[in-house]
């Protein structure tokens, strides 16, 4: 993994921004299923993940993000490339105006060098990391927290369980079912299924004990009911940091 050194800088806020809600909320069921009312007005939550100098970035800022959040924006390298090459395209204006420039009084003016530009603290940016984890978000989050609430898992041994649903295809019911590392074919089906359903269990037990040494955040999912609410904008940030702290994915024990 390709860190972004403004990630241990203590000057910026890891922020992540969630939107789609079409002005309700919750959106979202027990199970992390979308309501019905969410349903009706077509809810699809996306998530962009940045850095800002103060702990939540400006309104204005949010705003430009999320009426862009259908377009592919820039990453960190693609930002900096550009902002170079227009400080080069600058340069040679500059240049060019200084030569043709008719009033000798007036160079020393136009020598000036320009005023640093002010950031502004409230801004939201980009940085290197931030494509794959929006990815991460937009694709797996709502679906590890249906197994969590589901099958009563951990985050490690929920993304276990994911996994092996998108490899064999089948049902995250079937493949939970699955005892023991063979199991014979469904009816009407040639394929077999091999999984042991403790290397699921080994997984959420390992990430404990990671967490002995590691500083993992708060699981805002441990202890709750199956059917009790959850707060979603604190699990997405949680599970966020969490993917940050982990050296991998717990896919393989």
């Amino acid at each position: 993994m390709a860190w972004d050194r403004r990630l241990l800088a203590s000057s910026q806020h890891l922020t992540l921004l969630i939107a789609g809600f079409h002005g309700l909320y919750p959106v979202l069921e027990s199970d992390a299923s979308y309501s019905a009312a969410a349903q009706r007005l077509g809810v699809a939550l996306t998530f962009k993940v940045g850095l800002s100098k103060n702990y939540k970035p400006g309104n204005e800022h949010v705003q430009e993000v999320v009426r862009k959040h259908g377009l592919i924006l820039q990453d960190a390298e693609d930002e900096l490339r550009i902002q170079a090459e227009i400080a080069a395209q600058r340069a040679k204006m500059y240049d060019w105006d200084a030569e043709n420039e008719e009033d000798e009084q007036m160079q020393p003016e136009a020598a000036a060098a320009e005023e640093p530009e002010v950031h502004d603290a409230g801004q939201f940016d980009r940085f290197s990391l931030s494509s794959s984890l929006e990815s991460l978000m937009d694709q797996s989050f709502l679906k590890i927290v249906k197994l969590r609430r589901k099958f009563a898992l951990g985050w490690a041994g929920a993304e276990f369980l994911d996994a092996e649903v998108e490899k064999s295809q089948w049902k995250e019911e079937d493949v939970f079912a699955a005892k023991k590392k063979v199991i014979s074919s469904f009816p009407g089906s040639r394929d077999t299924l091999s999984i042991d359903l403790q290397l699921i269990r080994a997984a959420d037990l390992d990430e404990r004990e990671i967490a002995r040494t590691t500083s993992l955040p708060h699981d805002p999912l441990m202890g709750l009911g199956p059917d009790e609410p959850f707060n979603l904008p604190l699990t997405a940030f949680c599970y966020l940091v969490r993917r940050l702290s982990v050296s991998k994915p717990f896919l393989e024990v």
